[in-house]
């Protein structure tokens, strides 16, 4: 959906799953890296603390209200020179050809309305033998524990097929290719769950389930409800399960 608030307060799950994203960046000394849909900023802090050695991250994104918070958290956070917040829009960059070092576009594509024209874009603005870090989600894919196999499904079909490419996830790969990268690794970070509770990932995106399902006006409030205590119920007997792929195409320009 987009690029998940995960420092504060903090998500253990989706750190561990962007120090695995971001070491496929290979980031080197001196790297001008851009991030494309960087939403609250915490990837851009994030890659600081882990390679403290970068020039510069640069996160973009085309909602005025997310880069005002990101750069509150910015401010908030000290002020780290080697990082910026500007907004722009993931299909026709405001940057020059062969800016930058290294390019992460992460739960974005989804939302923009020519994804191809926006990896064209990514390709653009690398450098030659730059790397592009693309990963998406494929909610379709979404596995939660159940007694009601025929609810979740509807569940996660409804969820999936009510955003503008739930599926998105699975199509990355060929995309990559379609645009003319020398090399496109496909990968799969898979983040799993045993415990329905705060800070756990699951914990969150069923609620997200749950509210964009009711604002949509595609399930009752009640049988949603019922859903969300029946997960917390198999927690607390140790029987809940959760799992959920993401999707990532490393991209060699």
């Amino acid at each position: 959906m987009a690029q998940e608030q995960f420092l504060n307060p903090p998500m253990p799950d989706i750190i561990e799953q962007w120090k695995f994203q971001l070491v496929q960046l290979q980031v080197q000394p001196n790297d001008l890296v851009l991030d494309i849909g960087c939403n609250s900023g915490d990837t851009e802090h994030l890659l600081v603390n882990l390679f403290p050695y970068i020039k510069k991250v640069i996160g973009l994104d085309h909602d005025k209200k997310r880069i005002a918070h990101a750069k509150q958290n910015w401010e908030n956070l000290g002020k780290n020179e080697k990082i910026e917040f500007v907004q722009g829009d993931g299909s026709s960059l405001q940057f020059e050809d062969n800016s930058f070092d290294k390019v992460i576009c992460a739960e974005t594509l989804e939302w923009i309305k020519d994804p191809l024209k926006a990896i064209n874009e990514i390709k653009r603005v690398l450098k030659p033998n730059g790397i592009a870090l693309i990963q998406h989600t494929d909610w379709d894919q979404t596995v939660f524990m159940t007694k009601d196999i025929q609810k979740l499904r509807s569940i996660i079909q409804q969820f999936s097929d009510s955003g503008p490419d739930g599926n998105i996830g699975r199509k990355l790969y060929g995309m990559c290719h379609h645009v003319g990268f020398s090399e496109v690794t496909p990968l799969v970070y898979t983040l799993i769950n045993d415990k329905f509770e705060e800070p756990y990932y699951s914990y969150k995106v069923a609620h997200m389930m749950k509210d964009w399902l009711i604002e949509k006006q595609l399930m009752g409030e009640e049988e949603l409800e019922n859903w969300i205590c029946e997960l917390k119920e198999m927690s607390l007997q140790h029987e809940f399960f959760f799992s959920i792929n993401r999707y990532l195409s490393i991209c060699v320009k």
